[in-house]
This record gives structure tokens, sequence and C-alpha cells, in this order.
């Protein structure tokens, strides 16, 4: 006779499969020769409720036997992973940096125009001064004004809120490489809406 050292079941020396738990003997060999020795240094008596307690904390997943709280720790944690990357695909993506800053500046200053919803970025540069930490925007976006004509205007926007008609004099107001303006806009879009 040998015991299961999974569910301590004994069954006869010629079973493959414990009868009880689905241990596969000839699979886990190198567990029984662990389990013998064991059982030489030490010996633990093991209730009939024991055992059928060891029983009910294990999932059979092919070969592999699992304690069930590190099986249900683990489908939460893939769980919540799955979560976030929906979130994150169904929001357009993550921003970061700059491009951050350029939604929130945006964002921020969006009540201010006559049709909110139709804000769109067409290009610009955005960032934080090194003196006083102010986060500043200068671009140029596309909106459409109350008669529904859309038309592109240029801007310098803090996050104080001020937003300021101005001249393009400069070509940063004109750069269209240092943001990621399609994912802001598509982010901005969504977002925009609830001034339809």
């Amino acid at each position: 006779m040998k015991k299961c050292p999974i569910c301590h079941t004994s069954v006869e020396d010629s079973v493959q499969i414990c009868p009880s738990c689905l241990f596969d003997f000839s699979v886990n060999q190198n567990i029984l020769q662990a389990e013998e020795k064991e059982e030489t240094n030490v010996s633990i008596p093991v209730t009939d409720n024991e055992a059928s307690d060891d029983k009910k904390d294990i999932i059979s997943v092919g070969n592999l036997k699992i304690k069930k709280k590190y099986f249900y720790v683990g489908i939460g944690v893939l769980a919540i992973m799955i979560l976030l990357l929906g979130i994150v695909l169904v929001n357009g993506g993550i921003l970061t940096g700059n491009d951050k800053i350029a939604y929130d500046l945006i964002m921020n200053v969006a009540p201010k125009f006559k049709n909110p919803a139709s804000i769109r970025l067409v290009s610009g540069v955005a960032g934080t001064d090194k003196d006083d930490g102010e986060k500043y925007m200068f671009c140029g976006i596309s909106a459409k004004n109350g008669l529904g004509v859309r038309s592109t205007e240029y801007y310098y926007i803090n996050d104080k809120g001020t937003i300021l008609e101005e001249e393009p004099d400069y070509s940063f107001y004109f750069d269209t490489d240092k943001l990621n303006i399609e994912k802001i806009n598509k982010i901005l879009e969504r977002k925009l809406k609830k001034y339809d």
C-alpha cells in the first residue's frame, strides 16, 4: 500500500492515479520520493477530516495540482490585467508627459469655446516651465464657431486657465511631431461629447 502525497488516501501499489484527487503517481515520481524521505524523518498523523480538507483545497489543471487559494488569486490578477488593458484600449490609450499636459490644458479651457465638442488639436508644443513649474502650451486648435464654421486659431494656454489667441510668430505653433496629436484628438473627441 502507498499513500497519496496530496490527499493522503491509501491506495494499492499498482495504482497509477489516485482515485480521490487524481494525483498521477507515474508523472510525479519525484514528489513521491521526497514524500517518502520526509515520512521516514517525521511522522504526523493525519485524520480523515484533515485528508478530506486537503482534497477540497486542491484544483487539478491537467497534471498540475494547485491549491485553490493560489488558483483564485491567479485568476483574479489575470482578470484585473484584462480589465486594465480593456480600459486602456477603449480610452484610446494612456497619455503621458507633454501629451497629458496638452490634453489637460485643452480640457481645462474647453468650456470657453463656442462649440467645445468640436475642439481638435492641429499642432503645437506643450511642457512645464522650469522656473515656476507652470504647465503651458502653444498650439493650433481647430473648432467650430457659433455658426458651425470650422476654423483654426493659434493659442497660448496655461494651467491657470489663461487662453490667449495669438499670432503664430514662432514655428513651434505649427509643430506636428512634438505631440501625439492623433491620440490626443481621439480622447478629446470622446471626452468632449458631453458638450454636445
